[in-house]
């Protein structure tokens, strides 16, 4: 059983209403949440309807979770906004990801981000479907 805050949870897979048409795991669902949410915040403005979050890695272990997720974004542009000057805003992602998703689970996380460029990613049948999104 998943446990965090006041939530409990019997299930670990969850069917998400909504884009989701596929179960997926809810720790990787709300990490993903997490690292989006602080995207937004950060971002504002300049990149954030194209940025999908990617959890490529979620190992639990007794004292620690470990996760790498993956930012993409469409254009080489948007990657560097997203790095920032010498990485700063990936590190300032990063570290506001980490507090919460610490926060959530009541454990210590480490956190791995990379952003990687997958052109036009939206306008893509295919990858949309990869990211769970359901496609009329």
């Amino acid at each position: 059983m998943f446990r965090s805050g006041s939530w409990n949870f019997s299930q670990t897979h969850l069917p998400i209403l909504g884009k989701m048409h596929s179960p997926i795991s809810l720790p990787v669902f709300f990490v993903a949440e997490i690292i989006r949410e602080k995207a937004l915040l950060i971002y504002q403005k300049e990149v954030p309807y194209s940025i999908e979050v990617v959890v490529e890695e979620f190992k639990e272990e007794i004292d620690i979770i470990r996760i790498r997720a993956i930012i993409l974004v469409e254009r080489e542009t948007q990657k560097g906004i997203v790095i920032g000057h010498k990485g700063d805003a990936l590190k300032r992602l990063g570290i506001m990801a980490r507090k919460d998703i610490e926060l959530f689970f009541e454990k210590k996380i480490f956190l791995q981000l990379y952003v990687k460029v997958e052109k036009d990613w939206r306008n893509r049948d295919n990858m949309l479907r990869t990211f769970g999104y359901k496609l009329d």
